[in-house]
């Protein structure tokens, strides 16, 4: 698979999962929605994706890789009560905007009704950081495998190497002897 075609079934399984996101997230709250309403429900729930991916990307190709993995325990905490913060206070801040945009009339969100909201927020980044752990278990996998089968592989050429050399015959090693012999 080329660079290019690899970057493109990344970004196409991205979207899938987001789509999936705000899908289920529409059809959790559809029991919620007054008639007419699930229109600017799902495009509130678009427009806040961003307060979602920016922690989750955060953690996942930030905080991960540079942290967690090289057991940096302490740093990764602090970047994950970051991603936490920032969820917090943007979602509440966020959902205002959207609140406005959709509304046209401005009101302050209490941080308590959120909670729910943050929690669930939270639990899809430690899901996305999840998958991330995976994919990146799996590609080491792989890794291990293809260096496990290409060392033995080089092992087998080796020891061929040494049963049939190409300078040994049994006809070098029947005149070395007559040499040896006549020549002693």
């Amino acid at each position: 698979m080329k660079w290019n075609e690899k970057k493109l079934k990344i970004a196409a399984i991205h979207a899938l999962l987001w789509s999936v996101y705000v899908l289920l997230e529409y059809l959790a709250n559809m029991i919620h929605l007054s008639p007419g309403k699930g229109w600017i429900f799902l495009r509130s729930t678009i427009l806040s994706l961003p307060v979602l991916m920016i922690p989750t990307y955060f953690i996942a190709w930030f905080a991960l890789p540079r942290f967690l993995q090289k057991k940096k325990i302490i740093p990764f905490i602090l970047c994950a009560i970051l991603a936490m913060g920032f969820i917090f206070f943007a979602r509440i801040k966020w959902i205002e905007l959207v609140n406005y945009i959709n509304e046209g009339e401005y009101w302050k969100m209490p941080a308590l009704k959120m909670v729910k909201n943050i929690i669930r927020d939270y639990s899809v980044v430690a899901l996305a950081v999840c998958l991330y752990i995976i994919g990146d278990w799996r590609k080491n996998q792989k890794q291990n495998e293809q260096l496990i089968k290409a060392k033995a592989e080089a092992e087998l050429k080796l020891l061929k190497g040494q049963l049939h050399p190409h300078f040994c015959s049994i006809r070098s090693i029947i005149f070395t002897a007559w040499l040896c012999k006549n020549l002693i």
